[in-house]
């Protein structure tokens, strides 16, 4: 169970790393899984020495949906957003190149100049990783204003933005280095500011990302904005025709959000075009 201080560091950090809240045999039973799922994807071959990526993963795997509706995902994300909230989707990452061909992910906001955004990542990452072989580093604070506003020069993402705009290397970025083994679980706003350096080929983690309840307009014009430029997220099959208590009250808002968005379509895409602005 989430703490009362564990829910006041991820609202005023942005982010939780829980240890080893899942066990070896179940991380295991997690990366057969993946590996099976990209070995599907790529029609049975070889890794290709290319960065793989899967859509939809937890809800293609029986295994992953099981984890996600249990309590160390499900029970921890109402605890940290309250209930209401939704399901955005998920991925899966398999890294062969490493990203900028360097096993490089320079620091950014997922979010830029969409301060009424009600997103979050959880990770669950299948390998130990520390500083200098890939681990997910963050800026604590940087998802509320005003260092969220400050730190928007850095989403230019090359490797001399952060000399220039402050100078420093990347890896002199003042945040936390969120070294992490297999069990672990990362959950952060994705306004959060956030870089991996040293990623190393074989890396592979599953992303689940949820909305908070979306209480505002502008909340629903930002979920709208991420979601392909103005449509909102429709549920895969999978979760769609779901009869699991836990599925459905994470989709089952966005019927309802699908229709008004669709019948106020031009008040929400002109509240997103604001966030141009911003």
């Amino acid at each position: 169970m989430i703490s009362p201080q564990q829910k006041a560091r991820f609202d005023v950090f942005g982010f939780i790393h829980l240890r080893q809240q899942f066990s070896a045999e179940e991380m295991a039973a997690a990366s057969v899984e993946a590996d099976r799922l990209f070995w599907e994807q790529r029609g049975g071959g070889p890794p290709t020495g290319k960065n793989e990526g899967i859509f939809d993963i937890v809800e293609k795997s029986e295994v992953f949906t099981n984890m996600l509706v249990d309590d160390r995902i499900w029970a921890t994300v109402e605890a940290l957003l309250g209930p209401g909230f939704i399901w955005n989707g998920s991925g899966g990452s398999l890294n062969n190149e490493g990203v900028n061909d360097k096993g490089i992910h320079h620091w950014h906001t997922d979010r830029p100049r969409e301060p009424h955004a009600n997103t979050y990542s959880f990770h669950l990452y299948l390998e130990r990783l520390r500083a200098d072989t890939g681990a997910l580093r963050l800026i604590p604070g940087s998802h509320k204003p005003p260092l969220y506003d400050e730190l928007l020069p850095l989403n230019e993402q090359t490797g001399e933005t952060a000399r220039k705009f402050l100078g420093l290397s990347p890896t002199e970025m003042p945040g936390v280095v969120i070294e992490s083994d297999p069990g672990d679980i990362v959950f952060f706003s994705q306004k959060i500011y956030h870089g991996v350096y040293g990623m190393q080929p074989g890396r592979r983690f599953l992303k689940l990302r949820f909305a908070g309840k979306l209480e505002t307009d502008e909340q629903i014009a930002s979920f709208m904005r991420y979601n392909r430029r103005g449509s909102v997220y429709q549920p895969e099959e999978a979760f769609a025709k779901s009869d699991h208590p836990r599925i459905r009250a994470m989709v089952d808002p966005l019927i309802e959000l699908a229709a008004r968005t669709e019948a106020e379509r031009e008040h929400f895409e002109a509240l997103g075009a604001s966030e141009d602005r911003y």
